[in-house]
């Protein structure tokens, strides 16, 4: 749903130029599998462009850009935090 609800937001506030058409979402491997699950063909979590995951620092649970470049140059992959994802920092980001 976060998804679905961001693409056309995205796309007005970008002018036009950006949108989501397809998206992949990979499902860990401890969860327990259901028949709507089907195995990743080329995905990987190595070159996924949006990781759901807790932070690498523990007093760091906010959204954010993977930037080895300058500043407006491409980033590596937005990081977002379960807590981001589960609507539990509306008060501070609002909608997901």
């Amino acid at each position: 749903d976060m998804v679905t609800q961001a693409s056309p937001y995205l796309f007005e506030a970008t002018g036009k130029r950006f949108y989501f058409k397809n998206v992949a979402i990979l499902i860990p491997e401890t969860w327990k599998t259901k028949p709507d699950y089907v195995r990743p063909k080329l995905e990987t979590y190595k070159n996924a462009d949006v990781l759901v995951a807790e932070s690498t620092l523990p007093e760091n649970d906010e959204p954010y850009t993977e930037q080895m470049g300058k500043c407006g140059e491409k980033g590596e992959r937005i990081h977002l935090t379960p807590n981001f994802v589960s609507g539990k920092k509306l008060q501070e980001y609002g909608p997901q």
